[in-house]
């Protein structure tokens, strides 16, 4: 039988790797949750799970911001006609 030895420290280094490209993320886009941090961390060569990304935003206390929805009020102007009763 094989024993394997873990690594503490591989797993520490990547940890503080992932927060610190996390938090510069969240930094410069802060409207991204942990969806859209999820895919601009694989799109910089990360290789992390959704499930990850979301605990560490917990783990950070790290929320993104909600845009306020707009509401569109469209209407067209009125046209006045003329009095057709006479």
């Amino acid at each position: 039988m094989v024993q394997h030895s873990k690594d503490s420290n591989g797993k520490g280094t990547e940890r503080a790797d992932h927060k610190r490209a996390h938090h510069g993320i969240h930094h410069s886009r802060p409207f991204y949750g942990y969806p859209r941090i999820t895919v601009a961390l694989k799109k910089e060569g990360f290789c992390i799970n959704h499930k990850r990304v979301y605990r560490l935003m917990k783990d950070m206390n790290i929320q993104s911001i909600i845009r306020k929805k707009r509401r569109y009020f469209g209407r067209k102007a009125s046209v006045v006609l003329p009095n057709q009763l006479n």
